[in-house]
């Protein structure tokens, strides 16, 4: 995709912070107001520190699955996720007036190369033990509201078709906690779940970098047939 590059009045125009920033124009560049260029430039010098090799390509870059621990499969899309770190230092107020700390100081989106088999895996674990467990839920109350059913259970004791429900959901709870545990157990033996666990990641981690949203178990992700196009480090 051609660029648009045509502010050649920009203080970042063709240096190596406009190739950073990799966006498809002038139009669309954080950097187009020159009074925000300066504090733009300090921001990427100290994001830049915090990348090892000051490079992400080998993320997306290549053919196959950096999610993959073992034989990685061939990218038939992307894995998106959204990564913090507390430097450099930064202030916020809250609603009382009061400043604090912000938890990041830096954020930056990363894609990496993911295979189908990971894709199918990941969205397994999100979706099928809670779809499941509603199943046996909505079925349980279904036959609940089977008439004779519930009369005749009525019939031995007025609290026994309640009792059973109840149980029935305890169960399609537990259930469903034990199916997530055991999956996650078996497919995280075949790929990083926790993508701070994959190897270049790792290094980031090392750097203080922590993911923005995260489920107590697996990281939370998005899928994209197509990688960015324009941003930070998607060059």
């Amino acid at each position: 995709m051609e660029r648009q590059y045509t502010n050649t009045s920009c203080p970042l125009y063709g240096s190596k912070y406009c190739h950073r920033l990799h966006m498809l124009s002038c139009q669309t560049c954080p950097a187009r107001k020159p009074e925000q260029a300066a504090q733009i430039q300090a921001d990427l010098d100290a994001i830049d520190a915090l990348v090892p090799g000051g490079d992400l390509s080998a993320l997306f870059h290549t053919e196959s699955c950096v999610l993959c621990k073992d034989k990685p499969g061939k990218r038939v899309c992307y894995a998106l996720a959204d990564l913090g770190n507390p430097e450099p230092p930064r202030e916020s107020k809250n609603f009382l007036g009061i400043k604090g700390r912000m938890r990041a100081g830096s954020l930056l989106a990363i894609q990496m190369s993911c295979c189908a088999d990971c894709r199918r895996r990941y969205r397994l674990i999100t979706y099928l033990p809670t779809v499941l467990s509603l199943a046996i839920i909505i079925l349980a109350l279904a036959l609940m509201s089977y008439r004779p059913l519930r009369e005749s259970l009525v019939a031995l004791h007025p609290a026994l078709p309640l009792c059973l429900f109840l149980g029935v959901l305890v169960l399609a709870l537990v259930g469903r906690q034990l199916l997530r545990k055991g999956m996650i157990r078996t497919y995280g033996a075949r790929m990083y779940l926790n993508i701070l666990e994959q190897p270049f990641l790792a290094k980031m981690a090392e750097r203080g970098w922590f993911e923005l949203q995260r489920d107590k178990e697996i990281s939370q992700l998005v899928f994209a047939r197509e990688r960015r196009k324009e941003g930070l480090y998607t060059r």
